[in-house]
């Protein structure tokens, strides 16, 4: 094969790399802004820190947005003795942390629900925990000034609400009260 020919196939085979990248990237943002943010768990010194923020009572109802593989949940039943609900819309995470939780034995403790937290109505709870995402955080603070009942708390790993001023931050984690 001549140089030139070498060449062409060099040009060809980076633009169709670069199109398969670039769409690629497309689809898969698409793809999460519809089902929600890709699932990452928190780390387990900044989980330490979630915990640590909120005042957590015996009667406090706590509810995890996107609660992805349970971690936090149970945290809060085991170390905390409370009983949690997780909101997660990704299927796959539901049934592993259910699966997780049934073998942990915490099935009366933690209740685990398939839906976005969207739909969620949060009037009820005095703790709620996140792990969100930038996009979410704006239009997330309306809803929550909308649905949280005078004290409650919301603990958020690493993304802030853009309007709100949070009364605790440490390691990254930030306390909102309400």
């Amino acid at each position: 094969m001549s140089p030139l020919g070498i060449v062409i196939i060099l040009i060809l085979g980076a633009i169709l790399a670069g199109l398969c990248l670039f769409f690629g990237r497309q689809v898969l943002f698409a793809v999460t802004m519809l089902h929600g943010p890709v699932f990452v768990p928190s780390a387990d010194d900044k989980l330490q820190t979630m915990l640590s923020l909120p005042k957590l009572t015996k009667k406090s109802k706590v509810i995890d947005l996107g609660s992805g593989d349970g971690k936090v949940l149970i945290e809060l039943a085991t170390k905390h003795g409370l009983k949690a609900t997780g909101v997660e819309i990704n299927p796959i995470l539901v049934k592993k942390s259910k699966n997780l939780i049934k073998s942990l034995g915490l099935s009366k403790q933690i209740t685990i629900h398939k839906q976005s937290f969207w739909k969620t109505d949060l009037s009820d709870y005095d703790v709620v925990f996140l792990y969100g995402t930038s996009y979410i955080m704006e239009k997330l603070e309306q809803k929550l000034k909308k649905e949280m009942k005078p004290g409650s708390q919301l603990v958020s790993n690493y993304f802030k609400l853009p309007g709100l001023k949070p009364s605790k931050t440490k390691n990254g984690v930030y306390l909102y009260r309400f």
